[in-house]
């Protein structure tokens, strides 16, 4: 049986639209695949961040993993920063709304909605985009 290198299978990718971070996942969400995510949103959180977008609309499949790592992301941003979502495809925001995180989880249809959201909050100095 062949095995797959993770990077085969997820994408990532920073955007600072802006001056809001945004990090846009595409591919497969799940345990092989994880880490890598988790890293990508780790490194940026500690980069000390106030504003984070996750864009997942390019993303094909999200296992529990997935939700797990965007639900440790917005604990670790607490109340210091705002943590928005796209989400607009089954694969992505119907797993979001079964398990109720989208009452917790500003989830958007697109990333210009989202980063709407973000600069309405007025939290946007994100001090990694400086």
């Amino acid at each position: 049986m062949a095995t797959s290198d993770s990077s085969d299978l997820v994408t990532v990718r920073v955007e600072r639209p802006g001056g809001i971070t945004v990090l846009a996942i595409g591919g497969v969400v799940d345990l092989l695949t994880g880490p890598t995510v988790q890293e990508a949103l780790g490194d940026l959180v500690d980069e000390g961040l106030t504003t984070l977008v996750v864009d997942l609309s390019e993303v094909e499949f999200m296992a529990s993993v997935g939700l797990s790592i965007l639900m440790s992301t917005r604990e670790r941003l607490d109340n210091a920063g705002v943590l928005a979502v796209v989400a607009n495809n089954p694969s992505t925001r119907r797993p979001i709304e079964l398990t109720g995180l989208d009452q917790v989880l500003p989830l958007h249809a697109t990333l210009d909605e989202a980063l709407k959201s973000v600069r309405d909050s007025g939290i946007t100095a994100d001090r990694s985009a400086t």
